[in-house]
């Protein structure tokens, strides 16, 4: 990952589609400031959500209507109805809870209800910048609340993507193109089509 501050050198990164990162963006700063719990709680309100649960702190992706064609496939994680309160106070009590115990993920967009997302994170608005190459391709704000331990299986994604944090912390473990190969991926026409087979620490064992 590389760390250069000078304009130029972000030019010369996004040109390359290599890994970089921005620190003390004063735009990302306001909003880890507003994005208080109580905030959140206002805005999301009563409104029942769509939750992933899994039973343990492994969240691996899986492609729905691959997974309806294939009935001797089981996801590993279920849906279930939850307010942004609920899923905030599972997440407090997965703090002190061992790995193989429920977990909660909550995932949502932008638009709708939740249009204060992409109003707070104006930055990240379809126009070219930092973190947006291609306007085009943008399809919004996908926003993620995670709770301590959760994993996202080894995988890799179709597009580009700008990663901010915004709370808390998260390890990411970046592998170059070349890699595919070596990493066991499930076949495209599994539902767990992008991931690596029994997920990246076993693999690195064998």
């Amino acid at each position: 990952t590389h760390t250069h501050t000078h304009p130029c050198s972000l030019l010369y990164l996004l040109s390359q589609q290599v890994p970089f990162m921005l620190f003390n963006v004063p735009e990302v700063e306001a909003v880890v400031d507003k994005w208080t719990h109580p905030y959140l709680s206002t805005q999301f309100g009563s409104r029942k959500y769509k939750i992933h649960k899994s039973l343990d702190n492994h969240f691996p992706y899986f492609n729905r209507p691959l997974a309806m064609r294939n009935p001797g496939y089981k996801p590993h994680t279920s849906l279930v109805d939850l307010t942004y309160a609920e899923w905030l106070a599972a997440a407090e009590k997965a703090k002190g809870d061992v790995v193989d115990s429920e977990h909660f993920y909550f995932q949502t967009s932008d638009y709708g209800p939740n249009r204060f997302i992409a109003d707070d994170l104006q930055l990240f608005a379809p126009r070219r910048s930092w973190f947006i190459v291609n306007p085009k391709l943008n399809r919004g704000i996908n926003c993620r609340f995670g709770s301590r331990g959760i994993v996202a299986e080894c995988h890799y994604d179709g597009g580009r993507n700008f990663v901010a944090m915004l709370k808390g912390a998260k390890r990411y473990i970046l592998l170059p193109p070349d890699e595919c190969p070596n990493l066991y991926l499930y076949p495209r026409s599994h539902p767990e089509g992008s991931l690596c087979v029994g997920g990246l620490v076993r693999v690195c064992v064998c």
